[in-house]
């Protein structure tokens, strides 16, 4: 895998994305403009067609007013930049959406309303609805999306139990997109029509 990977200043914190090595991956560059904590953009570089956009997010639940200004147009300018070919994960930790029935308990003004009205803006899509978060007595949340702007292109989300000590649940799913073949191992064929077969007999 190639791993790429933002840091804080923190004990603890940042995200990272793994990559398998047969594909080619770069730095988005265009998303690197506003230095903003904990995200991270890649290319995924298509061959003789279009090229796939992969973004990772983690959102303080107390993050500051300039932070989650910044956030919405950071997701706006990847939606447009990768014409609407883009994927984003990660905890935004906005527990007061309730996704399954497109319900924000939350004023008017707050942040959790106006990522929901920023993403329906833009014709995003987000796919998750069960919770993925759970500590102790708390209630269960949804705090880890997944972000698309083609409903059609996330199938299979299945929610799996933590890593380790983590409160956060794994998420996996199958992202559906055109994208060239890519071959595991080297594939070796013999040339019967170059073989000697005298030798063979002999």
């Amino acid at each position: 895998y190639t791993i790429f990977r933002t840091d804080t200043c923190e004990i603890k914190g940042g995200v990272i994305i793994y990559i398998k090595s047969k594909l080619n991956a770069v730095v988005c560059n265009e998303l690197l403009e506003n230095n903003l904590e904990d995200t991270l953009w890649i290319w995924l570089k298509n061959q003789g067609k279009a090229d796939y956009l992969l973004g990772v997010v983690y959102r303080k639940g107390d993050s500051s007013l300039e932070h989650n200004t910044a956030l919405l147009q950071q997701i706006e300018k990847a939606n447009q930049v990768s014409k609407g070919r883009v994927l984003i994960t990660g905890d935004f930790n906005l527990p007061n959406i309730d996704w399954k029935n497109y319900v924000v308990n939350d004023g008017e003004n707050s942040f959790a309303q106006k990522f929901y009205d920023k993403l329906d803006d833009l014709f995003m899509h987000q796919h998750m609805t069960e919770p993925t978060r759970q500590r102790g007595n708390d209630t269960p949340n949804c705090l880890d999306l997944i972000i698309t702007s083609n409903e059609s292109n996330v199938e299979n989300i299945k929610v799996q139990s933590p890593l380790g000590k983590a409160d956060h649940n794994v998420i996996a799913w199958d992202y559906l997109i055109n994208f060239d073949k890519i071959c595991e191992r080297d594939l070796y064929r013999f040339d019967y029509n170059k073989a000697d077969y005298q030798k063979t007999v002999q």
